[in-house]
């Protein structure tokens, strides 16, 4: 079941680690990085596995969440991940479109987001590749390459990518997609695989609506 999939990403679930963690003073400001809601050097880029943003390296503790995009810009909160689970994290940027949602799973290494999630409307981060929100079915599957496996709407995991097929894309980029389509047909919910190349879904208006992706390389 594509339920199963997903289980090793959430269920990690005790947040009672998140008394350990020190909530930012969104009082104070940055002199290094005000609060713009923009990050250092303008760059809204995520090369997945790799680096989002500022974050080069896949250890980002508060501290260095502070000291890369200010302490009056740096949130702490729960972060939904499904079925009425949480992870303790932090929101960077919190309420505005350069929002990002950092996740930790507390029983795994505590310095290693879990992920890191994109979703606001308009939000200006994107992929190196040029994933964004918004792009259609059809478009992230010209730019993996070739068609890929995702899961049927309508439920907490609707819409996620679970297989790339072997394209360009890999487990370092986790991508939720939703239906804008009325009347789309049934076939496409519930707790199923569909292929992005199934005919059913040419005529419907299925955009990228979330990305996830870890700040350094997945094992």
């Amino acid at each position: 079941m594509i339920r199963n999939l997903f289980i090793s990403f959430l269920v990690f679930t005790v947040l009672a680690c998140q008394q350990n963690q020190k909530p930012a003073n969104t009082q104070g400001t940055s002199e290094a990085e005000p609060a713009t809601g923009a990050p250092p050097k303008n760059d809204f880029i995520i090369v997945p596995g790799q680096r989002v943003g500022p974050f080069t390296s896949d250890a980002v503790t508060e501290t260095d969440l502070v000291e890369a995009f200010g302490e009056a810009n740096v949130e702490a909160a729960s972060i939904g991940v499904g079925e009425g689970f949480e992870l303790p994290g932090f929101k960077i940027f919190p309420g505005t479109k350069n929002e990002l949602e950092v996740a930790y799973d507390p029983d795994a290494d505590p310095n290693r987001p879990a992920f890191i999630r994109v979703s606001q409307e308009g939000t200006p981060w994107k992929t190196d590749a040029g994933v964004k929100l918004g792009i259609t079915l059809q478009e992230l599957q010209q730019l993996n390459g070739k068609p890929f496996l995702f899961s049927g709407f309508g439920w907490d995991y609707g819409g996620r990518v679970t297989d790339w097929k072997g394209g360009a894309f890999n487990a370092n980029l986790m991508i939720s997609l939703d239906n804008f389509s009325e009347n789309a047909p049934e076939d496409i919910f519930g707790d199923r695989e569909i292929s992005s190349d199934n005919p059913m879904l040419k005529r419907l208006k299925i955009q990228v609506w979330m990305m996830e992706v870890g700040a350094g390389k997945r094992d």
